[in-house]
């Protein structure tokens, strides 16, 4: 089922519009309804399984994580400028849909010599330090733009 998002909002209620081509339905936060043709000119393919449907980014202090011969970290002192990209994920045809947390910004590696316990003995393998001005931002993100509320599509 080919699914297409304009590229521009509706102009009515300001939210993203779609078009089922299978369905051949027409759809933003006004409501659905039935349409025979649009110009896809207006409009680009979405992917077939994960589709974004929201996403905001964040910067964050630093991520790191280890891959079992070095620790490769993304920290704000080293000006890596490290950011988390929160995003909803639709899979309509499992009909639900998933939070999902990606980071980017530059990495340096390091080889652990500092480490006294076995890195196979490790509990944990990632870390994430979000600053707490941040939070505030991320957690109102995931409230007021779930894409599974009503008022998340008026």
């Amino acid at each position: 089922m080919p699914l297409y998002r304009r590229k521009f909002p509706c102009a009515v209620c300001g939210k993203p519009v779609y078009w089922d081509s299978d369905r051949q339905l027409l759809s933003c936060g006004c409501g659905t309804s039935k349409a025979t043709f649009v110009n896809l000119e207006a409009f680009e393919q979405l992917p077939k399984y994960a589709r974004h449907i929201r996403k905001a980014e964040f910067p964050i202090d630093s991520i790191s994580f280890f891959d079992g011969q070095f620790m490769h970290i993304s920290d704000q002192r080293n000006k890596e400028d490290p950011h988390m990209v929160v995003s909803f994920i639709n899979y309509p045809k499992e009909r639900r849909v998933q939070v999902r947390l990606a980071f980017h910004g530059r990495f340096h590696k390091e080889k652990l010599s500092y480490n006294t316990k076995d890195p196979k003995d490790w509990k944990e393998k990632v870390w994430i330090i979000i600053p707490i001005e941040q939070l505030d931002k991320i957690l109102q993100f995931l409230q007021n733009e779930n894409p599974l509320k009503l008022a998340s599509w008026m």
